[in-house]
């Protein structure tokens, strides 16, 4: 099921993007005539299909930080932050500590959210507005994780510890030591998800590690030489 619309919502006009067809060059146009911190507002139709209202909605945000609101929300949602650093500054900031003020504003209010390992100047903005907004802050560092093995197309398998589970042996289709904190995340934000009642099992978890991949990422096309692929 895939949204009806989305609304880029500025005080004074508004972009829609389409729901079908080629969107990509118009939400680049859109995105390039935004003003500075202009926030992003999924409307109600944006979650509605022909079989009814969207049970769960997950949101990209392809220029990370600009805010998104999801109006007459069932619950208090969640956010997971990689990585943040000095990116996207013509929109979120000239500081590390500004853009993490802009790019934490998708976090909802009395909802989780989840953060890869941050700058110290990051981490500090990341506590005090979860404080503020009552966020449960969920520091993916504070979970052990241990490498087991790197095959020979660098793609790891792992162990992690987490409050729900004892996970054993997770295995990456994606190559790269930086996916295994991508993944990290990506566990504790299914197993928030969990405590919204979606059951997602400790299996179907692995399964979908070991089954993830992006064509053109860290690809390797077999060959002699073998050649690597990263668009």
């Amino acid at each position: 099921m895939r949204p009806a619309a989305m609304e880029i919502v500025q005080p004074v006009a508004a972009y829609t993007l389409p729901p079908a067809g080629d969107a990509t060059s118009t939400c680049a146009k859109s995105v390039d005539a935004m003003p500075r911190k202009t926030p992003v507002r999924l409307p109600p139709s944006a979650v509605r299909s022909s079989r009814g209202s969207v049970g769960m909605l997950v949101a990209g945000v392809a220029a990370d930080g600009l805010r998104v609101a999801v109006d007459r929300r069932p619950a208090p949602g969640g956010a997971v932050h990689q990585g943040i650093a000095l990116d996207h500054t013509d929109w979120l900031g000239d500081n590390i500590a500004e853009i993490a003020e802009e790019k934490f504003a998708v976090a909802p209010r009395g909802g989780v959210a989840i953060v890869a390992p941050q700058q110290p100047a990051v981490t500090a903005v990341l506590e005090r507005r979860a404080l503020e907004r009552k966020i449960t802050l969920l520091q993916a560092s504070d979970f052990p994780l241990e490498i087991r093995e790197i095959d020979s197309c660098l793609r790891h398998t792992f162990d992690l510890e987490t409050h729900m589970r004892s996970y054993s042996g997770l295995q990456l289709a994606l190559a790269g030591s930086h996916q295994v904190e991508n993944a990290r995340c990506a566990v504790l934000a299914a197993e928030a998800l969990n405590r919204r009642h979606l059951c997602i099992s400790s299996d179907a978890i692995s399964a979908g590690l070991r089954r993830t991949w992006i064509a053109g990422r860290c690809e390797w096309v077999d060959g002699t030489p073998p050649v690597l692929l990263d668009g």
